[in-house]
């Protein structure tokens, strides 16, 4: 299966944030989207996920194209760059709301040490974790996932490294954060946004190249 987006354009205050933007996905893989702040990567997700209205956007995950609420399809799911997790919710009534099977989650050590928590008594850490484990574990094929190490020490980064490892083989996984090195060391394909367009770069070295032109 895979997801395709095109031509996606979006305007705001009389500047063009994205201009024909064009993405795709498969099943299977990670593909890394970086760009400068304020490059339309947020944007592009909110777009993708159906919470950002925009006139003229193509997206498509395997037959179905998706028009306006791309969120209730059950195709895909996305982590927010902000925490998004009702403050007041207990870690096992989050996991029940979102249908996430036990099995998913009996030999996971740090879901476990949190299940009776509620969110606003989690360590950052802990919250950024348990929302990335939740993405990455609903039944939707595509994942969304925007700054998940954003403020997040090296120990969490690379827990959160692995659990999305271990994800790849039943989504597909589009990923931005400006830890480039984490987003390079999980991803086939790295995309850069610029300019409102996207386009490929074959590794860090290229990507420095055209960033600091």
């Amino acid at each position: 299966m895979v997801l395709e987006a095109d031509s996606i354009m979006y305007e705001t205050g009389g500047r063009e944030i994205l201009h024909g933007a064009f993405l795709n996905c498969h099943v299977g893989e990670i593909v890394g989207v970086l760009g400068r702040n304020g490059s339309g990567k947020s944007t592009l997700f909110e777009i993708l996920f159906g919470t950002r209205k925009t006139d003229n956007a193509f997206v498509r995950i395997g037959s179905k194209v998706l028009t306006g609420r791309a969120y209730r399809s059950g195709l895909i799911s996305y982590m927010p760059q902000f925490n998004s997790l009702p403050p007041y919710l207990r870690v096992k009534t989050v996991l029940w709301t979102a249908s996430i099977p036990k099995s998913a989650y009996l030999n996971n050590p740090t879901i476990k040490s949190i299940m009776h928590a509620r969110i606003n008594e989690l360590s950052g850490g802990e919250s950024k974790y348990l929302e990335l484990f939740v993405a990455l574990n609903t039944k939707s094929p595509f994942v969304l996932l925007d700054e998940p190490f954003t403020g997040m020490s090296p120990i969490v980064v690379e827990a959160m490294v692995d659990v999305i490892q271990k994800a790849r083989n039943k989504h597909g996984i589009i990923i931005s954060d400006h830890n480039y090195k984490a987003v390079n060391s999980l991803s086939d394909r790295l995309m850069f946004l610029t300019e409102g367009r996207i386009q490929q770069v074959k590794d860090i070295v290229e990507l420095k190249e055209i960033y600091y032109r």
